[in-house]
């Protein structure tokens, strides 16, 4: 079971029932689910042992939010944030096979698709890493050494190390959600939304098209790279104030304004020089 809460809010949602509940904690220092109250915020059929039960799962998510924000604070702190030197640490204390992607798994929103339950285990194995002298020094003389030099990583290595989780999930998401969207689609809407999305597509090629035509003149006219670099973009400005002129007349057609006021075509209709 999931839920929508962190530690000493005074609220949790059940995700899978949208039950609200309100949270007593009766002390800071959390250490158990005995320093928890559950309430229901309507009344219900919940018996004292379904609340138990949902107690115990709160628990449950309040230990892995734990866990997941402990390993987080460790790799941006002592790791700067690299998935990939955490994941070997983790790997080589805990035995374990542990990725980059495994990393990001655990530190994503436990809402997404993509979570995974961040284990006390590797909580563990990385604390025990960091408590290792020789590998804290190791770590704090790569963090100086970086930024002496400034090291800038490329965007595939960022996206391997950091995002390529999210990234996906985040493609997941729109594809289900769009999915939905045409599921749920009434027959009477089908042209239209079919008419939208074959003009968004219809848009996008001409804007491909204007760049691509761009390339291809400035390929078979210039002499010198300078040459095309100028002409790519003397053409591509010159298709805009085209692309500008066709839509602001466009939108005094449509719109019945300058020229199209009136019936015969002239601006300032009834004046007479």
């Amino acid at each position: 079971m999931a839920w929508e809460h962190t530690i000493h809010s005074g609220t949790a949602t059940h995700i899978e029932s949208g039950a609200v509940f309100e949270v007593v904690y009766r002390s800071r220092d959390v250490q158990s689910v005995d320093d928890l109250d559950l309430i229901p915020t309507k009344k219900g059929k919940s018996s004292p042992d379904d609340i138990a039960k949902l107690k115990q799962d709160l628990w449950r998510h309040i230990e892995a939010e734990q866990d997941r924000g402990a390993l987080l604070g460790m790799i941006q702190k002592d790791f700067l944030g690299d998935c990939q030197r955490a994941a070997r640490a983790i790997t080589g204390v805990s035995g374990q096979k542990v990725s980059e992607r495994t990393i990001q798994a655990w530190l994503i929103d436990p809402s997404r698709v993509s979570s995974r339950k961040c284990p006390m285990w590797a909580v563990k194995a990385l604390r025990d890493y960091l408590a290792v002298p020789e590998n804290k020094r190791n770590l704090a003389e790569l963090a100086e050494y970086r930024e002496q030099i400034g090291q800038q990583r490329s965007r595939i290595n960022d996206v391997i190390d950091r995002h390529q989780v999210r990234m996906a999930t985040t493609e997941i998401e729109v594809e289900h959600a769009n999915r939905q969207r045409w599921a749920e689609c009434s027959f009477n809407e089908l042209p239209t939304r079919l008419f939208e999305l074959e003009k968004r597509f219809a848009d996008h090629l001409e804007y491909l098209n204007c760049k691509l035509s761009a390339v291809m003149h400035a390929l078979e006219t210039s002499s010198t790279f300078e040459d095309f670099k100028r002409l790519v973009k003397d053409k591509i400005n010159e298709e805009w104030m085209v692309s500008n002129v066709v839509r602001n007349a466009r939108r005094a057609i449509e719109d019945g304004t300058d020229e199209f006021a009136n019936e015969d075509g002239v601006q300032n209709h009834g004046r007479h020089t």
